[in-house]
């Protein structure tokens, strides 16, 4: 079991640091005002508040990825990973584009007549 957890540590990596990138761009979108589209973080983050909720879930996503990594289901990592970058990319994505539309509101105002 430490054998395969040593030759797929990368992945494992990897997945840990796109689980964190997932906690901390969720946090920005709701401070945003954008809601969590996703159904199962939402219930988490209802019943433990924000932070909790997302660790929580996360650390519940960890471990399963542990686990599929020592039955030796690397290529389900590696393919997880890619999926959790799409989202994580995708999730940037959002913020620059709400920063951009919330920068040109407050243009816009500024100069809009009152």
């Amino acid at each position: 079991m430490a054998t395969l957890i040593k030759s797929n540590l990368g992945e494992i990596r990897v997945f840990c640091g796109l689980q964190l990138a997932d906690v901390f761009s969720t946090l920005i979108f709701l401070s945003l005002g954008i809601a969590e589209s996703n159904p199962l973080a939402s219930y988490f983050m209802e019943l433990f508040g924000p932070l909790l909720g997302l660790v929580i879930l996360k650390s519940l996503a960890i471990g399963i990825a542990l686990a599929c990594n020592c039955a030796a289901h690397p290529k389900f990592l590696r393919g997880i990973n890619w999926a959790y970058g799409a989202i994580v990319t995708l999730n940037l994505l959002t913020i620059i584009h709400s920063g951009r539309a919330q920068l040109m509101l407050g243009a816009i105002s500024a100069h809009w007549p009152e």
